[in-house]
């Protein structure tokens, strides 16, 4: 028995920690905007020029639709793809809304002439209760003035409302595009009321109708604000992230993290200045999750050296912790997405100069939830730039990294890669049984298939310590609701032998 829990913690300890692997990778003569996961396992892939939907399996071209200029699409349950973007209409560049299925066959597609606008500029679509909404920019030819535009349609395509914002001599842009947790679209746009040395950064939250219920305007001591992302999480608060210019006689840029309540009011900011310039890019946060940002920082020259941050922060935007992601001097690091496994670790992807090379590698690093690197690992072609700027997580061990790979003459294509640390179950120790749990992760109860009966079951931490204990004459489910969220492993002894499951309880 002894030996059989050495080898065990053996096995747990080099498949836990060890690097993920490549599964396989795909490139295209596209330029990828974003990523997506569909329900059947498979990768959407949203480029400039259209959409292209990979096998999760092998990363085999299923099918692509090139018709129209993409700026991103979403994916319902159904495999039913939403996609927006702009297309020309009598010289004018016009947003629209498609709905294809999931053999990429067009089921409408719904085109919005906002008055005055002779160039529109899509930024992104969200679903939410069987609505689809876009957010975009567009020039209004007859204010001379730039302005932010939402719109939304129901299942079918039918325009439920559309509304435009300008007011002269403010230059308006959305950004981005979120939702609440009543399933209202959060818009996030940076500001320039004066001239393009100062601006501010906004966000609205718009009701079902496309009526605005609040804008607030952030304007953090600074002549120079960009906001570059907002999330709604813990608190039913909206946390934003950006930049802004100091007034000193150097003129960096430090992070700003702002923190809103439900009506729009400000309750709390925090500038980070980890370096010369600092730019806060993207958070995720989450009302079980909590709140994590990245940080991309230069010295002050702006291109010698440069590293990137990864933060956790409290309910209220306070830095609880952070680790810098930084290989020596000089060297060239940039972070791009942040994404969050079910176990609660920190993936972040962007690239890396390799010295050696002197090319950029694309880079993915692992953080668990104290901060502490789990692993890093790098994407490299001879003669080329590759950066990442997507990350989809499948569950703990899988993951998907979009980017792109520069050539030295300038052409660009797409790569997307899969890894996966092949760490979703323990292998079998000792005498077999062919059993499985399910579902994985689970909340309150796992249930037991396997040949055999089943007569002990044991539920260990991730320290190999027991949490539950159940013998009967025949086990097929165990109760594991009082259990902490959290990695767990199970021992199933049947009248076959044993074998250890791995699973998550969220």
């Amino acid at each position: 028995m002894r030996l059989y829990l050495i080898a065990f913690f053996v096995l747990l300890f080099l498949r836990v920690n060890g690097q993920p692997s490549l599964m396989w990778n795909v490139g295209n003569g596209s330029t990828p905007i974003n990523l997506r996961l569909t329900s059947a396992g498979d990768v959407l892939v949203v480029t400039t020029q259209g959409i292209l939907l990979y096998s999760g399996a092998n990363g085999q071209l299923l099918r692509q639709d090139f018709n129209f200029s993409t700026a991103d699409a979403v994916v319902d349950d159904a495999g039913s793809v939403y996609i927006t973007g702009n297309v020309d209409t009598l010289g004018s560049s016009a947003p629209y809304i498609r709905k294809v299925d999931s053999v990429f066959q067009q089921q409408w597609m719904t085109v919005f002439f906002p008055a005055g606008t002779n160039q529109f500029t899509a930024s992104n679509i969200l679903l939410s209760n069987g609505n689809a909404y876009i957010a975009g920019a567009f020039s209004d030819s007859i204010l001379l003035a730039t302005g932010c535009y939402s719109a939304s349609v129901d299942i079918l395509g039918t325009i439920r409302w559309s509304y435009g914002f300008v007011s002269s001599p403010v230059n308006q842009d959305y950004v981005l595009f979120r939702m609440d947790q009543l399933g209202q679209p959060v818009i996030g746009s940076n500001v320039d009321h004066l001239d393009s040395s100062s601006g501010e950064m906004s966000f609205r939250t718009i009701d079902q109708n496309g009526s605005f219920l609040h804008e607030s305007v952030f304007d953090p001591i600074s002549a120079r604000d960009i906001l570059t992302d907002i999330e709604f999480g813990p608190g039913n608060l909206y946390y934003l992230t950006g930049s802004y210019n100091l007034t000193n006689a150097i003129g960096n840029s430090v992070s700003v993290f702002g923190v809103f309540d439900s009506n729009g009011l400000l309750t709390n900011f925090n500038g980070y200045d980890g370096y010369y310039y600092d730019e806060g890019q993207q958070l995720f946060a989450d009302s079980l999750i909590g709140v994590y940002a990245i940080v991309t920082g230069t010295d002050v020259l702006g291109t010698t050296n440069s590293h990137f941050d990864v933060l956790r922060l409290s309910d209220v935007g306070a830095i609880t912790w952070q680790q810098r992601h930084q290989q020596g001097l000089p060297v060239f690091e940039y972070a791009n997405d942040l994404a969050i496994t079910p176990c609660k670790d920190v993936q972040v992807c962007g690239r890396y100069r390799n010295t050696v090379m002197l090319h950029d590698d694309g880079i993915v690093v692992r953080y668990d939830s104290t901060g502490i690197m789990q692993w890093e690992i790098y994407y490299r072609q001879p003669g080329s730039d590759v950066e990442f700027t997507k990350l989809a997580i499948v569950d703990d061990y899988t993951c998907y990294a979009l980017g792109t790979s520069t050539d030295s003459l300038g052409n660009i294509q797409l790569i997307l890669v899969k890894y996966n640390q092949n760490t979703t179950e323990i292998p079998t120790i000792g005498s077999s049984s062919n059993a499985r749990i399910y579902p994985n992760p689970t909340h309150d109860r796992l249930y037991i298939k396997c040949d055999g009966f089943v007569t002990k079951a044991t539920v260990m931490d991730a320290y190999g310590r027991n949490s539950l204990v159940i013998t009967d004459e025949v086990i097929r489910s165990i109760d594991v609701s009082t259990l902490e969220p959290g990695s767990y492993y199970m021992k199933i002894e049947s009248s076959n032998g044993f074998i250890i499951r791995r699973f998550l309880k969220d």
